[in-house]
């Protein structure tokens, strides 16, 4: 079985990640009577899944980000510009 794991890292927004927990588990294996474009030759479970996980940390992603979006909407949701505008200046920069 190969399952991907999805994780809360704040639970209980205290701001500690010590408390994360598993909060469900996505199955990626072909189970039972599982409608697929193909049939899987090899390596099931693997490729985009499609699942994107936001934020997609990576170094300087939030400077991209804010640099795009900034403070309107387009081309960003408002969720996105939302969360924006919540962080602190220096939150907003991963690169000093």
């Amino acid at each position: 079985m190969v399952c991907v794991c999805l994780c809360h890292p704040d639970p209980n927004s205290d701001g500690d990640g010590s408390d994360a927990v598993v909060a469900g588990k996505i199955l990626l294996n072909k189970q039972f009577a599982t409608d697929t474009d193909d049939k899987i030759i090899g390596y099931d479970g693997m490729g985009g899944q499609g699942i994107l996980a936001i934020p997609n940390v990576y170094d300087g992603w939030i400077d991209a980000t804010v640099a795009e979006c900034g403070a309107t909407e387009d081309p960003c949701s408002q969720e996105v510009v939302d969360y924006i505008m919540d962080l602190s200046s220096s939150q907003q920069t991963a690169i000093p």
